[in-house]
């Protein structure tokens, strides 16, 4: 895996509806400058969970969707929300963020075997796998 220098930062794409927001964002601003991102090379994006509660995964996903390039798109886990928006750091949570990913990728038909082989494939990103899962 060889990675540009410069990677594409996603937390503001998750928006304004968050305790730790960089206030609102325009969801097709956001995909223009991720989509200008990659015309001049960046190959991986930042994103986690917990940005914009799951909102800037999402976005992402929409904008590599359709791209001719697929860049490699690192998440992370270790913050996690309740009903309310309240964010937790909690081992308890953090099991629960990732069985959830885990449903959202059997909803969508994948093996349990190609699940464990992309990293809890098929996030909110909705593609294929992630480059990688951090700890936030």
């Amino acid at each position: 895996m060889w990675l540009t220098p410069i990677g594409f930062g996603a937390w503001a794409v998750g928006g304004g509806n968050w305790a730790m927001s960089w206030g609102p964002q325009d969801d097709n601003a956001s995909i223009a400058a991720i989509h200008k991102a990659i015309d001049l090379g960046v190959n991986w994006i930042d994103t986690a969970a917990i940005y914009g509660l799951g909102h800037s995964e999402e976005v992402v996903g929409k904008a590599v969707k359709g791209s001719h390039v697929k860049p490699f798109i690192f998440t992370k886990s270790g913050m996690v929300w309740s009903e309310k928006g309240e964010i937790k750091r909690t081992l308890l949570e953090i099991r629960r963020e990732v069985e959830d990913s885990l449903r959202q990728a059997f909803r969508r038909g994948h093996s349990l075997r190609r699940i464990k082989g992309a990293l809890e494939g098929a996030l909110r990103v909705g593609g294929e796998a992630i480059g990688g899962r951090m700890m936030h």
